[in-house]
């Protein structure tokens, strides 16, 4: 990773242990939308499915997604101070700050991400956080921020837990690096073909700073 300056980390499932808080939302807006609630016999097959595959499933009108998607937002925004950072996660983003440029894309709230950050101490690491709050089209972002920090493809890369943030940067044009403590298993994310994948923070960390 020698040619990297930039690594761009997406924030829930990656930096945020979201998935608990996130299940909890989704089946409390159940009853409102008419959908199955998420069991915890169904958690690890749905860890197996794209976010797209996870709606189509869901049986929810694709028309609705939008005012589910705003629903959950302002749930989440109630909630998100009972986050967690990943363990072993803190140490190894104080690191990497020391040789390159960190900053956050993510489909969260700026404000959520922004007193996560101060809240566990590592609001220091990162130089931006750029949000998108649609479900899908991250790519379009990453383009942005490659343009304005006046860097080529090679110098950049992006970490996210699901396969919506392979295929960003794969429509970027960007390697990316996926982890497998997130939503999506380390199987789709293979089958998404990303360009490496980690199952610890510790081999995150090597990744970038091994020789």
């Amino acid at each position: 990773m020698q040619k990297i300056k930039l690594i761009i980390f997406d924030f829930d499932g990656t930096i945020a242990d979201t998935l608990s808080l996130s299940i909890e939302i989704v089946n409390s807006l159940s009853s409102i939308y008419n959908y199955a609630k998420i069991t915890d016999e169904n958690i690890s097959y749905l860890r197996t499915k794209s976010a797209q595959e996870i709606v189509k499933l869901s049986g929810i009108p694709f028309y609705k997604v939008p005012s589910v998607a705003i629903k959950f937002h302002k749930e989440f925004q109630v909630r998100a101070g009972d986050l967690k950072l990943f363990d072993g996660l803190r140490q190894v983003l104080e690191i990497l700050s020391h040789n390159y440029e960190l900053g956050i894309l993510t489909s969260n709230s700026k404000s959520n991400v922004s007193n996560f950050l101060e809240k566990n101490n590592v609001s220091t690491f990162f130089s931006f956080i750029v949000c998108n709050q649609g479900l899908f089209g991250k790519s379009s972002l990453l383009k942005k921020i490659i343009k304005k920090k006046e860097l080529t493809n090679d110098e950049v890369i992006y970490v996210g837990d699901e396969t919506r943030d392979i295929e960003a940067a794969h429509k970027s044009k960007i390697k990316s690096v996926a982890v497998s403590w997130g939503f999506n298993a380390r199987d789709l994310l293979e089958k998404y073909k990303a360009d490496v994948i980690v199952d610890t923070p510790a081999e995150l960390q090597k990744l970038f700073t091994s020789k």
